[in-house]
């Protein structure tokens, strides 16, 4: 009778556990949608690349798509990087280290959110932006500046600012902040 009480409790608590885990599983993925929608993305590479790439172009013409400044890959890298900082703020309140340890991921959890304030503050003044130009399939005039990080090679990109001061103001300002190489801000006149 106890193993068959011990079996039915141990039953309950998996059960439980699975239901837990799958409610943490699900506000996972809603908490990864609300910065980084895949409807949302599919329909800015549509409206940038895939409806405006044919074979009735010139093949200049095709590459000159892909020379614009990606809504597309903005989009991915703001939500791609505040999707991570969630995940690393959930861990970095879960670490239990050594005092060495500590010290270094003080400095590093540092820069991260500062790094993370940066992005969010982007993602919440400009979200609207990006489903806008989702929803109506037009890409309005915008300022942008490319960036580059200090371990990467790859250049990113920042834009959907109005006006030149305040791409300016905010690529000197992520300049100073995250130490980033920026580029010149230029004008993109939509789609």
């Amino acid at each position: 009778m106890k193993k068959l009480l011990g079996i039915v409790v141990l039953g309950l608590l998996m059960i439980s556990c699975s239901e837990d885990n799958s409610t943490s599983k699900n506000n996972e993925s809603s908490e990864m949608n609300k910065y980084l929608n895949n409807e949302i993305s599919s329909k800015l590479m549509d409206i940038q690349i895939s409806d405006r790439l044919n074979n009735e172009n010139s093949p200049e013409d095709n590459l000159k798509l892909f020379a614009e400044p990606s809504v597309f890959r903005m989009y991915s890298l703001i939500g791609g990087t505040i999707v991570f900082c969630h995940s690393w703020e959930e861990s970095y309140k879960s670490t239990n280290s050594s005092d060495t340890k500590s010290e270094f991921l003080e400095n590093m959890n540092k820069g991260i959110e500062k790094k993370c304030k940066i992005f969010r503050d982007f993602h919440y003044q400009y979200d609207s932006v990006f489903k806008q130009i989702a929803n109506t399939k037009k890409i309005p005039p915008f300022y942008y500046f490319d960036f580059k990080t200090e371990d990467s090679d790859e250049t990113n990109t920042f834009g959907l600012f109005k006006t030149k001061e305040e791409c300016s103001s905010f690529s000197k300002m992520l300049q100073k902040e995250l130490n980033y190489f920026i580029l010149e801000c230029k004008y993109f006149k939509g789609v």
